[in-house]
């Protein structure tokens, strides 16, 4: 499987690139669910969180069988070192 910087992830954040979401330290490629318009809450969504680990906001609204429908869209593993550097940095920066 491939490992992927965080910064190779944020990349992947904007219409005319390929669309990556990180959750729970896996990188997805959603840009063909994007094409299909299949998100029950858009594709505004998506591009939202594209570039980002967005495990929390997932987790929060996602039943067992999005996680499952997910899998199919996975292309490698976040770094991780970087990653948990990049979620210490995210759990300091709320504190200040």
């Amino acid at each position: 499987m491939d490992v992927y910087t965080i910064q190779e992830v944020e990349t992947h954040n904007k219409e005319g690139t390929s669309i990556w979401i990180v959750i729970d330290n896996t990188v997805y490629d959603v840009s063909s669910y994007i094409e299909r318009d299949l998100h029950p809450g858009g594709n505004e969504v998506l591009y939202k969180y594209a570039g980002t680990d967005a495990t929390k906001r997932f987790a929060e609204i996602h039943s067992k069988s999005a996680w499952y429908e997910l899998e199919q869209f996975k292309i490698g593993r976040l770094n991780e070192n970087v990653s948990f550097f990049r979620r210490m940095y995210d759990v300091i920066s709320k504190l200040y």
